[in-house]
C-alpha cells in the first residue's frame, strides 16, 4: 500500500486481479496458510511476487517441495507470467528437470563461485562430458576392485555402477519435444 500508494478500493481489485493472474479462486483471498496445499501457497507467493510488478523476481527451489504434476503447473504459470507480465526469472534449484524446462541460460556454482555459464544446451553437453570423464574413472576403479572383490562386496559394486549410470543420465541432454 505504501510503496504503490494505493487507495483500500485499488487494492481490492489488485488483489482480485492478481488472484486471477495465478489462477485462483477469489475466495482465497480470506483462506489462512494453513487452508492452502503446497501448489496454493505457491500460487500465493508468485501473486505477492508481482504485486510490486516487479522485473525481476527470485525463485528460489520454487518446486522443491511439490509433487511432479503441481510442480510443472507452477512452471508452466511461471513460463505464461514471463510473458503476460513482461517479468525476469532468476532460479536457484538443484533440480535438473526444473532447469531443463525453464532455463535459457545456467550458471553452475560450488562452494559460492560461478564454474560454469553459458546456453542451457552448451552448460549441460559440458554437464555429459564431466560425467563421462568420472565414470571413466570410476569403471577404471571399478575393473580393480572386482579383482579383489568377496562375493558379499560384489552388491557393492552394482550399487557403484548403478549410482554411475544415474549419474549419466542425470546429465544427458533430453531431446526436444
Amino acid at each position: 500500500r505504501i510503496q504503490m500508494r494505493l487507495s483500500r478500493l485499488e487494492i481490492e481489485r489488485r488483489v482480485d486481479e492478481l488472484l486471477d493472474i495465478v489462477q485462483l479462486p477469489r475466495a482465497f483471498r480470506y483462506r489462512y496458510p494453513h487452508e492452502l496445499s503446497g501448489g496454493q501457497k505457491q500460487r500465493v507467493c508468485i501473486a505477492r511476487a508481482l504485486a510490486a510488478k516487479p522485473k525481476l523476481i527470485i525463485c528460489d527451489e520454487v518446486t522443491s517441495a511439490l509433487d511432479p504434476l503441481v510442480a510443472h503447473g507452477i512452471l508452466r504459470l511461471l513460463l505464461d507470467l514471463q510473458a503476460e507480465e513482461d517479468v525476469a526469472y532468476l532460479f536457484i534449484t538443484h533440480d535438473l528437470a526444473t532447469v531443463k524446462s525453464i532455463a535459457d541460460s545456467i550458471a553452475v556454482m560450488h562452494r559460492g563461485k560461478v564454474v560454469r555459464y553459458g546456453s542451457k544446451s552448451e552448460v549441460l553437453r559440458t554437464g555429459v562430458r564431466l560425467v563421462q570423464e568420472h565414470e571413466a574413472r570410476l569403471t577404471e576403479l571399478l575393473g580393480k576392485l572386482e579383482a579383489g572383490v568377496t562375493q558379499a562386496e560384489r552388491g557393492d559394486v552394482v550399487s557403484l555402477n548403478t549410482a554411475a549410470e544415474r549419474l549419466r543420465q542425470r546429465f544427458e541432454p533430453s531431446t526436444p519435444e
